[in-house]
C-alpha cells in the first residue's frame, strides 16, 4: 500500500502506537500514570492538529483530492474525517496560513509552543504580519522579535 519509512507508513505506526494506549487506558489506570499520560499525550495532540493542517495544505494545493470527486479540499477532509465543515476548514485554512504568510508562527507550533487554539485568530487576519509579531514575541522565541 505503501512504503513504511515513508510519511503515511510514520502516521500508520503513530496510529497503531495510538490505539495501543489508549486500550491501556481503564479503570485501573492510576491517578499518576493517567497524569503522566496526559502531560504526554497534550503536545501529542498539538503536533497531530500541524501535521493535520500542513499535509491538508499540500493535498489542497496540488488538488489531489479532486482523484475521490470531491469538489473542495474542506468536503474531502471532511468526509475522510467524519467531521463538521468547520472543523475541515480551520484545518485547510490553517494549513495555508501558515505556510503562505506565517513562518514564524509555525516554527513556534513546530517546538510545542503554539497550537491550533492559536491559528484560527491567525488565518482570519487581514495582516498576518500583526498577529505573527505578536505570537512570536509572546512565545519569545529566538531571533522573533
Amino acid at each position: 500500500m505503501f512504503d513504511n519509512s515513508g510519511l503515511a507508513g510514520k502516521l500508520a505506526q503513530a496510529h497503531a502506537l495510538l490505539a495501543d494506549v489508549a486500550v491501556l487506558i481503564c479503570s485501573d489506570t492510576s491517578g499518576p500514570a493517567a497524569y503522566e499520560g496526559l502531560v504526554e499525550a497534550i503536545p501529542a495532540s498539538g503536533q497531530l492538529d500541524l501535521v493535520l493542517c500542513l499535509l491538508a495544505e499540500r493535498v489542497d494545493r496540488t488538488g489531489a483530492f479532486a482523484a475521490d470527486n470531491a469538489v473542495s479540499m474542506a468536503a474531502w477532509t471532511r468526509g475522510q474525517a467524519h467531521s463538521s465543515h468547520q472543523w475541515a476548514s480551520v484545518r485547510v485554512l490553517n494549513g495555508r496560513a501558515l505556510v503562505d504568510a506565517l513562518p514564524l508562527t509555525l516554527a513556534a507550533w513546530q517546538v510545542g509552543e503554539l497550537t491550533l487554539e492559536h491559528a484560527p485568530r491567525t488565518s482570519g487576519a487581514r495582516s498576518h504580519t500583526g498577529v505573527h509579531q505578536q505570537l512570536c514575541c509572546a512565545v519569545a522565541l529566538p531571533g522573533s522579535r
